[in-house]
């Protein structure tokens, strides 16, 4: 009969033959995954490093000289800084004592990129020791703690060119007897500028 003699595939037999089947379609889509992925790498990635080189220099512009004497910064009294810096006081009072210095911060780069710079103030010294940001040689700022660091975030630098920035530096006078904490003290500092590509410089101050 006719369904008699038809050959039954025995089951071992026939696993086989789908497992064949499944790995030639496994394989041919790796190899195309493969081939279309390779296809798509036209070439190695390259990049170059800014070419950035710093300079700094940091220079007392103020002429008054000496030991520092309390001043009010507006704190707890009439701000006191707006005159010191003006042209005709220079840091010093009107019986002839220093109540600051103003530094100015010079920034170069010699390399051939701009550059973007963060710089920064260390100071150490006496308790109420504090200083001022300055536009430019005679014009203040905003007033920070000697434990503030920030002068400057982001300052462009031109390639061959440079970045001028001030600070004052200066005793805040509490109205209190400073003569414990303030009285005959010394102070120093430290600028650090940093560029984006890591490069940092540093120069002191006192």
């Amino acid at each position: 009969m006719l369904e008699n003699d038809k050959k039954k595939i025995s089951g071992p037999l026939l696993y086989a033959i789908i497992g064949v089947t499944v790995l030639v379609v496994a394989v041919a889509g790796s190899a195309y995954a493969f081939f279309a992925a390779s296809a798509t790498d036209t070439g190695t990635i390259k990049g170059d490093t800014l070419d950035i080189k710093l300079g700094l220099k940091v220079e007392k512009v103020s002429t008054g000289t000496g030991n520092l004497i309390p001043i009010h910064d507006g704190s707890n009294a009439t701000s006191q800084l707006a005159k010191a810096a003006s042209a005709s006081s220079s840091c010093v009072d009107d019986n002839g004592r220093t109540v600051c210095h103003i530094y100015k911060i010079t920034i170069s780069n010699t390399g051939g990129d701009n550059a973007a710079v963060n710089s920064t103030v260390a100071l150490t010294g006496s308790a109420n020791l504090k200083w001022a940001n300055m536009s430019n040689q005679t014009t203040v700022g905003a007033t920070h703690a000697k434990t503030d660091t920030t002068v400057a975030t982001n300052a462009s630098v031109n390639a061959g060119g440079n970045s001028v920035q001030y600070i004052m530096v200066y005793i805040n006078n509490t109205g209190d007897n400073q003569t414990a904490a303030d009285g005959g003290t010394s102070f120093s500092g430290v600028i650090t500028v940093t560029a984006s590509t890591g490069e940092a410089v540093q120069a002191t101050f006192n």
